[in-house]
């Protein structure tokens, strides 16, 4: 599968908590990493469970605001809109 549908896949799966199904998306030895805040997350099961765990993760949505590829490079900007602040989230 050709990686902007991967990673389209991906934010859907996770807006609808589909935490299975991201954990088909995600290498079981990813490291994602967040530089704002400082962290790293090593693992699939990891990341799932700091996603699926947080007790908003059900009440949040996820807007795909743009997505963009070139080759094997894919960047996405989502919008997370949680109580009086919007998140955004730029990701390659």
């Amino acid at each position: 599968m050709e990686p902007l549908k991967v990673v389209a896949q991906l934010w859907e799966r996770i807006e609808a908590r589909d935490w299975d199904g991201v954990g088909g998306l995600i290498a079981e030895d990813a490291v994602i990493e967040w530089p704002v805040s400082g962290e790293r997350i090593v693992g699939r099961a990891n990341f799932i469970a700091v996603n699926s765990d947080d007790g908003y993760a059900d009440e949040r949505s996820v807007e795909l605001i743009r997505i963009l590829a070139d080759g094997d490079l894919v960047v996405t900007e989502v919008e997370i809109p949680q109580d009086h602040v919007v998140y955004r989230a730029v990701s390659l």
